[in-house]
């Protein structure tokens, strides 16, 4: 599961995983997908991404299981990090976006006093709870760890029911046709 932004026009033959090493240029394996799925009501309004999941279906199994560190960086670290944040009320988000910017698909999480989040780089990242279970995928947000301004994420949830439709092969736009 990632977000739809990240899968718009990326053919499914032409990408490859690296699981099994926390280094994003060696170790573990290597495994390519077969067909990538992104949610038939994804959109993007005022450069704002609604419904933003995608699910990319993996060739073969992976027995074993990045992004930038600052707003205005270039270098892409080498290896994976993680970042511990909290949820943030959907007052304080809608307060920090706008209640038309936020829809009830995303959730909002950061640190008030900023220097945690996801940054660029981390669209499409996972966001788990402390039992692992995965809560959403990292969507947008306003700048990189902003004082003030909480990540948005596409709440997994709300997408259990087009997941499973997945699993019953019903049409969805797919880019590797």
């Amino acid at each position: 599961m990632t977000a739809g932004h990240c899968s718009e026009g990326v053919r499914a033959s032409a990408v490859k995983v690296r699981a099994g090493t926390a280094t994003r240029a060696s170790g573990g394996k290597q495994v390519g997908f077969s067909s990538i799925k992104i949610h038939s009501s994804y959109t993007v309004k005022d450069d704002i991404p609604y419904n933003d999941i995608a699910i990319w279906k993996l060739s073969s199994t992976i027995s074993e299981i990045s992004g930038l560190t600052t707003e205005t960086g270039t270098r892409v670290v080498s290896a994976l990090r993680t970042a511990t944040v909290s949820v943030i009320s959907r007052a304080n988000c809608h307060s920090q976006y706008g209640t038309l910017s936020i829809s009830d698909a995303m959730w909002c999480a950061g640190v008030t006093a900023g220097g945690e989040y996801a940054c660029s780089g981390d669209s499409g990242g996972p966001i788990v709870n402390s039992s692992g279970t995965l809560l959403g995928v990292v969507s947008w947000g306003n700048g990189c760890a902003r004082k003030g301004n909480a990540g948005v994420y596409t709440r997994a949830s709300s997408f259990v029911d087009w997941i499973n439709t997945i699993r019953l092969r019903l049409p969805f736009r797919d880019y590797d046709g």
